[in-house]
């Protein structure tokens, strides 16, 4: 038994629509409200969502589920909270 949310709770919880379908850095920028190179930076930070890179390219590819588990594990009650790594 696993304690993580499931992708639908997430959906709901988020308010995102699925694709079912690998997202790339333009589209997790959108989702997280961010720049792409906000998210491009927290990628070589090691501190942004778990991503792949298919063999033989440069592009980072993301699950929608990690984007979402990723907003809902670094959620905050405070704004004092510092960033979780």
């Amino acid at each position: 038994m696993t304690d993580e949310p499931s992708f639908e709770f997430l959906c709901t919880y988020i308010g995102y629509e699925p694709k079912k379908r690998l997202l790339d850095s333009f589209e997790v920028a959108k989702i997280r409200r961010v720049s792409i190179s906000a998210v491009r930076s927290d990628r070589v930070k090691g501190v942004g969502p778990k991503f792949m890179k298919p063999p033989g390219t440069q592009r980072a590819l993301y699950s929608e589920y990690e984007v979402l588990l990723w907003l809902y594990e670094n959620r905050k009650q405070s704004t004092s909270e510092e960033r979780v790594a």
